[in-house]
């Protein structure tokens, strides 16, 4: 009867980009069940797949993280936020824009706002100019231009800006 509490036990480390992240252990009643080569493969390939799996999960809860940290604070800058493509349509606007435009929402600026050279622009050579700067430099600096509000009245707005490709 004691040959049944024998115990064999064998304990494989997880890791990943030469850091241990843990162990995973297995034991038996047997004290060889452990210890065949294909029992010892199996348990080293189940211990590589749990340890992409983990990897995986923290990579995905790292930018879940980056994702709310950086919605957080694109919704509540203060300065007029967004992003557009080059042929002057809105992909991304924060609420400190929609405001600056006379708009209660990004959506409403979106919705209303579809070419921003002509009906954003007093002078909508300006937004080709802005475009010509973005092309050579790949970025524009205290870009000043005048833009109509939703009410039809004119403000004068100073952009920066940086290309983002693909």
């Amino acid at each position: 009867q004691p040959q049944k509490n024998i115990r064999s036990l064998i304990i494989i480390p997880l890791v990943y980009s030469k850091n241990l992240i843990g162990f995973l252990g297995f034991d038996a009643f047997s004290p060889t069940a452990s210890r065949s080569p294909e029992s010892s493969g199996l348990l080293k390939m189940v211990g590589e797949m749990l340890t992409n799996v983990l990897e995986r999960k923290r990579a995905e809860v790292t930018l879940q993280q980056a994702e709310t940290k950086y919605r957080s604070i694109f919704e509540n800058a203060v300065e007029g936020i967004f992003q557009t493509t080059p042929e002057g349509r809105f992909l991304s606007v924060n609420p400190a824009l929609a405001r600056v435009y006379g708009y209660s929402t990004p959506e409403e600026l979106t919705s209303n706002l579809t070419d921003l050279r002509q009906q954003a622009y007093v002078d909508p050579e300006r937004r080709e100019k802005f475009m010509r700067i973005m092309n050579e430099a790949g970025e524009v600096s205290g870009f000043e231009s005048q833009v109509y509000c939703t009410d039809g009245s004119v403000i004068w707005i100073s952009e920066s800006a940086r290309a983002v490709r693909d």
